[in-house]
């Protein structure tokens, strides 16, 4: 076919009026102009040959001098540009390519935000309830043991009290001297009946006195007066009449408030008080974690105001010892708080208001290892490995937008494969949560389910060697 020259115009032949530009000739003609532009601006060599065909294929495309000749080489020019400036395509260099890039990057972006904004808080709940119900659990071992030993010290040292009760007794009946008194004033103490020594102890621990007053009559057991004792044993005027036949500070329950199992006994009972206190607050917030109020299981009393609560949670003190000397600053002490038993029955009292904390606290444990346990279990491997996932797919689109090798349909798709891989991946580390933490040294299951999101193939790479490994132990045995 004879070429047209520039100067003859278009038609004025019948050959001319004949046109090889079919409709793909067009996309051809950019593609090429696209591909020639990105090698120039990312300084790629090309071959003069093929800029010359991209040059002269737009002009015959544009002044409809289409030929067979012109579309050949424009192709194999086409096939060395497209290699050259690889992994770049002419898909990828579209242009709505980046744009597509930059509305998918805005998606997943806001993706991550949302599957972080309950991520985070929900793994900040689930930490503080694994360490306030490990605690809790620590602190009812240590009142488990605490309480069967303070229940048979408690019941000891109400023996020792009431032992030291009866020696006072039997010191102001037999022993002289013990009030100060003559020999003949004391002489006749050792007429007193048994039936009267006892009906003194009886009357003394009901009445909450503890020191035996030396003046006090001796009564038989029909009730009538056995001994007077003389005048000289009584205390004068000015003297105080819990006094009595011992000299100041020798009450019963202080006769064995400081030996040594007492010191260990009040040692015990403030550990044991302050593990109550701990144990009721962490029970509260459990509940609170829990979203639900902490139970009252045994619809216990002292629970139901701040005082009460108090009184229930806190010792008494002194610890141990009668507080019938501290009347006078403390008018609140009815006359059974004046007992020296009084002290002993705190603190069995501390040892029944442990039960009730101890049920409460279980009761919210077990909703901690129920609720929780699953949530840890089957839903954060699964937030973990999509956050792993989401991270990597940012990565990608961001090194893609720069390089312009974001594939608008091939991107999307691959995208949402690697989501849904995601969902799998948390769910089989769930599924096997005691596995990986033997395979895997000092790994957290949610650490390897966010590495495994992030890193699908590298996860897969490794389920296959395991599986590998499996079926060849298998064969040799």
């Amino acid at each position: 076919m004879a070429n047209p020259t520039d100067e003859e115009a278009p038609g004025a032949r019948p050959e001319d009026c004949w046109n090889y530009a079919g409709p793909h000739v067009a996309a051809l003609v950019d593609d090429c102009c696209r591909m020639l532009n990105y090698a120039t601006d990312k300084g790629i060599n090309v071959e003069p040959q093929d800029s010359r065909n991209v040059s002269i294929a737009g002009k015959a495309f544009a002044r409809g001098r289409w030929s067979e000749q012109i579309e050949s080489d424009l192709y194999t020019t086409k096939s060395r540009l497209a290699a050259a400036i690889q992994p770049v395509t002419t898909e990828t260099l579209a242009a709505n390519a980046l744009h597509d890039a930059r509305k998918s990057t805005r998606f997943y972006f806001r993706a991550t935000i949302a599957i972080a904004s309950v991520l985070v808080p929900l793994s900040m709940v689930v930490f503080a309830n694994a360490k306030l119900a490990s605690s809790s659990k620590a602190l009812i071992e240590s009142n488990d043991t605490l309480a069967v030993t303070l229940y048979n010290e408690l019941q000891d040292h109400r023996n020792q009290i009431d032992a030291a009760k009866q020696r006072l007794i039997t010191a102001a009946n037999g022993a002289p001297g013990a009030s100060g008194a003559s020999d003949s004033a004391v002489a006749s103490a050792p007429a007193a009946s048994s039936g009267a020594a006892a009906y003194l102890v009886k009357t003394g621990k009901a009445a909450g006195v503890n020191r035996i007053p030396s003046c006090a009559p001796l009564a038989s057991a029909d009730g009538a007066t056995a001994i007077n004792v003389s005048a000289a044993t009584c205390p004068s005027s000015g003297t105080s009449p819990t006094n009595g036949v011992a000299e100041t500070g020798s009450n019963a329950d202080e006769m064995v408030a400081n030996t040594p199992t007492a010191i260990v006994i009040k040692g015990q009972l403030q550990e044991f008080a302050r593990n109550n206190r701990l144990l009721f607050a962490q029970t509260i917030w459990l509940g609170r974690l829990n979203l639900a109020h902490y139970q009252n299981v045994y619809q216990s009393p002292w629970m139901e105001s701040a005082r009460t609560k108090r009184e229930n949670l806190e010792l008494r003190l002194p610890i141990l010892t009668n507080p019938y000397r501290t009347m006078k600053q403390d008018t609140s002490l009815s006359e059974d708080e004046r007992n020296p038993d009084h002290a002993i029955d705190d603190g069995l009292q501390k040892l029944a208001v442990y039960q009730d904390i101890r049920a409460m606290a279980q009761d919210a444990q077990r909703t901690t290892d129920i609720m929780w346990a699953a949530i840890t279990t089957y839903v954060l491997p699964v937030l973990y490995a999509l956050l792993g996932s989401l991270a990597f797919i940012l990565r990608d689109l961001s090194e893609q937008s720069v390089s312009k090798t974001f594939h608008p349909t091939h991107g999307r798709f691959v995208n949402r494969v690697r989501l849904v891989v995601a969902v799998i991946i948390g769910t089989v580390i769930g599924l096997f949560d005691n596995f990986w933490k033997d395979s895997v040294a000092s790994a957290s299951p949610l650490a390897i389910a966010f590495v495994a999101g992030y890193a699908a193939n590298t996860f897969f790479a490794f389920l296959d060697k395991s599986a590998l490994g499996a079926k060849l132990a298998g064969k040799q045995q």
